[in-house]
């Protein structure tokens, strides 16, 4: 199948390149930011080429998520976030109980990366009348079920909180900067 000869291609040329700068310690943002948009066009091409066959869609869908997955891994150190990654902590959200209906959105969102976090947008649900005990149930709820780490919260508006969060993406086991946007 011409998809997955696209993925290993992408293997071969971008992750391998990529290995061999972080080996020699010369891998900057400007080649994570062009390796990631290569990444991002290759699979828009390939899921156009399989449009409409449900099965090739699904293993194509696969294929890329494992090969977005194996670039993420060695971003260790690097000030680069994807969306991939904030995708990755909405499935977390969901798959763990968090009841919060979460989306990115931000530069992850409009560009597919960022150099300096990643937003997520959160609707809390309505518990109690008392808006701030709405955010406060939220807020812990997400730290736990994430087992993030609470770095600073900041008071938006009557029903907004930000809070500034390190999240671990559970599938590379990297810590990511993520600013949650928890609304009631």
């Amino acid at each position: 199948m011409i998809t997955s000869e696209l993925v290993n291609n992408v293997k071969q040329h971008d992750l391998h390149y990529m290995d061999y700068l972080i080996s020699k310690n010369k891998l900057s943002l400007n080649d994570l930011e062009r390796i990631w948009k290569d990444i991002k066009e290759h699979e828009r091409i390939s899921m156009e080429m399989v449009r409409g066959n449900k099965s090739a869609e699904a293993k194509c869908s696969v294929e890329w998520d494992e090969l977005k997955k194996e670039f993420n891994k060695r971003l260790n150190g690097y000030k680069f976030y994807t969306d991939w990654e904030g995708y990755e902590i909405g499935r977390q959200m969901a798959g763990g109980g968090v009841e919060v209906p979460a989306d990115i959105s931000g530069e992850v969102k409009e560009k597919g990366y960022s150099f300096s976090h990643i937003d997520i947008e959160a609707e809390c649900p309505k518990i109690s009348d008392d808006e701030k005990i709405n955010l406060e149930l939220c807020k812990t709820e997400v730290e736990h079920t994430l087992g993030c780490e609470t770095e600073a919260v900041s008071h938006v508006n009557g029903n907004t909180e930000e809070i500034y969060m390190r999240c671990e993406v559970f599938r590379t086991g990297r810590k990511v900067p993520v600013v949650f946007h928890l609304k009631v």
